[in-house]
């Protein structure tokens, strides 16, 4: 167990600006982690507020936050910074959280260890270093998408992009039994999935690398793909869906969350322009998660090789 320091900022906004905040705090301060919801707060938060957690190993520009803040005419409540000293953070953000049950899964941390239940897959999961325990409504709609697709339909091919903790590809090899490639753009996070996929004894079934979207070789050596899942956030979802269309073969699906539900049309609408059509959304809470189906007859390409 590593004992280090870090910087905790504690805070609570409005909760349908909640996605948008955290995107621009991301992009302007890089926290190693964040928590928002009951894992930030240890309880149910405040109906219209969520309660946000940034952890840092360095100390951070306050300045950036409330630039941020002030910009988009957001005013934090309860807004605190402090330090944890000599203690390891991951087991401090742990606060004892319940197991999720979502879809035929039961997620949970090392201190809590369920009663299996019949049909019921255990996956076990710490909260800490890297976003994916299952109780953010993000996580269970993913896991609720993925036990609805296993009823009809069985895919060879699978990539979890922006893979967190490695929950969601850990899920699919439970459902299917087949190889999945795990990528993330955060090292931190790609060393998580990696502990947590030796923890599930899956290590045979999953390859995790750090890498950006569907380009690097690890990637698009695997292509096309019959399933890609990618819970990250709206825009960059957008920003994403005409190169997540050149991996996915004909008649593949893809498993998007990380948008709010009022954000479903505008998601959808990009990925139609590709060749998409909404197969089913599943709304938990505030959030959306979506599964679409390429139906388009369109190629598989490589990008060009840059000269």
């Amino acid at each position: 167990m590593t004992l280090i320091s870090c910087y905790r900022i504690r805070f609570k906004i409005p909760t349908e600006k909640t996605a948008f905040i955290l995107n621009l705090i991301e992009e302007a301060t890089c926290p190693d982690a964040v928590a928002t919801g009951e894992i930030a707060e240890g309880k149910a938060p405040q109906k219209g507020l969520e309660a946000v957690e940034l952890l840092y190993q360095e100390k951070p520009d306050t300045h950036i936050l409330f630039n941020i803040f002030t910009d988009n005419n957001i005013t934090p409540t309860e807004y605190m910074m402090d330090i944890l000293s000599n203690e390891d953070w991951v087991t401090a953000s742990l606060r004892e959280l319940p197991a999720v049950t979502s879809g035929r899964f039961m997620v949970h941390g090392s201190h809590c260890k369920p009663v299996h239940k019949p049909a019921c897959f255990t996956l076990e999961i710490d909260a800490g270093l890297a976003f994916g325990t299952g109780h953010h409504e993000t996580t269970a709609g993913c896991l609720a998408a993925l036990t609805y697709l296993s009823k009809f339909y069985t895919p060879k091919t699978i990539a979890d992009i922006g893979t967190g903790t490695g929950v969601l590809a850990m899920a699919a090899v439970k459902l299917w039994h087949k190889n999945v490639i795990a990528t993330d753009i955060d090292s931190i996070a790609v060393r998580v999935t990696k502990n947590n996929v030796i923890k599930n004894n899956m290590h045979p079934y999953i390859t995790s690398k750090t890498v950006s979207g569907v380009n690097a070789p690890i990637v698009q050596k695997n292509a096309p793909y019959d399933l890609l899942i990618a819970n990250i956030l709206a825009r960059p979802l957008i920003g994403m869906s005409g190169s997540f269309a050149k991996v996915i073969g004909k008649d593949g699906y893809i498993i998007l969350s990380g948008l709010l539900w009022r954000q479903v049309a505008m998601v959808s609408y990009a990925y139609k322009s590709h060749g998409f059509i909404l197969h089913k959304a599943f709304q938990f809470g505030e959030w959306a998660s979506l599964i679409l189906q390429k139906k388009k007859n369109q190629a598989y390409n490589l990008p060009k090789e840059s000269k």
